[in-house]
């Protein structure tokens, strides 16, 4: 557990996919590490450390309020992540009714 922490430490805008981790720790262990609140997933595939994903929700809130709008593009250059990642963050936030899909483009709700 904690050699898959320290990974998520070591890239936390870019952690290890949610089937690595599996791999890590196996499948019993990461849902744990989910339940006890250790990782956040956003999708599937997507983890991240609940203060990496309370920090890219801040900044992408933040964003959002400056510009109006933003597009999986800023939000991936913004965060210095992937677009897999930013794209699956930002569909998460529809989800949990923080953002809304206009477009290509997100806005609050």
């Amino acid at each position: 557990m904690d050699q898959l922490l320290a990974a998520f430490r070591a890239h936390p805008t870019r952690p290890p996919s949610a089937s690595e981790a599996a791999r890590m720790v196996g499948e019993d262990v990461l849902d744990l590490l989910i339940a006890r609140g250790d990782l956040v997933r956003v999708s599937a595939d997507v983890l991240f450390l609940p203060e990496t994903y309370a920090q890219m929700v801040e900044r992408i809130q933040a964003l959002i309020r400056e510009r109006g709008s933003v597009t999986v593009a800023e939000v991936r250059d913004q965060l210095e992540t992937s677009r897999k990642y930013a794209v699956a963050l930002l569909e998460h936030l529809d989800e949990r009714r923080i953002t809304r899909r206009v477009g290509d483009a997100r806005v609050l709700r």
